[in-house]
Formats: structure tokens, sequence, C-alpha cells
């Protein structure tokens, strides 16, 4: 009986290394995982830490602007440079779209509007606008004949009207409709 003793014992021996083994592979992944927690934790943790001096920053540099530019101008510098780029871009976005902005609500408007769908506020006509629908006037005057044109002046004599209205105000008292 020597020989299953001798097995039995090496059995148990392989059994011991094996559970051995098995709960020093579980501690291994339980302390691989707990410091991937805590890694995890302390990444959080810096990525606030950098929120709040952002956001330090930022209402530093709102409260005082002139110091922060005194303190670091490479930083206000570099801050002012990606606002305009981002001015520029916006605008660019607008006029493609052919929108204006209200400066009194911030809402998008139509580039010909007068007056702001969202509040009411009288728009700036962009020049551009201002010149295409100065040539159309200009070309709807030339397109007429002196005799439309006498006739025109006679009907609008007895008539206070204006001979075509286009809905959108011209001016602070007169109104046009299409």
């Amino acid at each position: 009986m020597g020989f299953l003793d001798q097995l039995s014992g090496k059995l148990s021996e392989a059994g011991r290394s094996i559970k051995q083994a098995g709960t020093s592979a579980a501690q291994q992944t339980k302390d691989f995982t707990d410091r991937t927690k805590l890694n995890a934790q302390i990444h959080q943790y810096e990525k606030d830490i950098e929120a709040q001096y952002t956001a330090l920053g930022r209402a530093l540099y709102k409260q005082k602007p002139e110091e922060a530019k005194t303190f670091a101008p490479e930083i206000v510098a570099k801050i002012e440079e990606a606002s305009a780029s981002i001015k520029k871009a916006q605008d660019e976005i607008l006029a493609i779209s052919n929108k204006k902005i209200c400066p009194v609500c911030g809402r998008q408007n139509d580039a010909s509007a007068k007056f702001c769908v969202g509040c009411g506020t009288a728009l700036e006509v962009d020049p551009a606008m201002k010149q295409e629908e100065e040539k159309k006037e200009e070309e709807k005057a030339s397109d007429k004949t002196p005799e439309s044109s006498a006739a025109s002046s006679d009907s609008s004599s007895s008539s206070s009207a204006p001979e075509h209205v286009t809905g959108e105000v011209v001016d602070d008292k007169t109104t046009k409709e299409a």
C-alpha cells in the first residue's frame, strides 16, 4: 500500500498547490481591480480639479480682465484670438444660412428681417442686402413707361396708399405689402 499512500500524498500536495495558485491568482485579480478603481478615482479627481481651475480662471478673467491681461498676457491673447476666430466662423455660418442674430434676445432671424421675430427689436440692415433692395427698386422704377408712370401718379394722388405694398416695414411710419 505504500504506492497508493505515496500517490495520495502527491495528489494532496498538488491539490494544495493548485488551491494556493488559485487563491494567489484571485488575490492578484482583486488587487488589480482595486488598483484600477483607485486610479480611475484619482483620474476623476484630477479632471475635477482641472475643471475648477478653468472655472476659477474664467471667473477671474471676467471679473478683472485688465489684471488678467497683465498677469497672463499670452493666455489672454490666445483666448481673445480663439474667441475672434469663433465669432468669424459663426458669422460665416450665418451668412451661408442667410440668417442674422438679434442682439437683444439672441434669436436667429432671416437676413432680410427688419425686426426680430422673437422680441420685436429693430434689426440692423445688412449693407449688401440694402444695396440689393435699392437695385431692385431702381430696376422696377426704370421698367415703368412714362404713360404708366403718369397713370400711377394720377391714381396715387387720389389715394394716400402706395401702389405696391410688400408687408415689410420700410421705416417707422410706412409699410409695404407684396
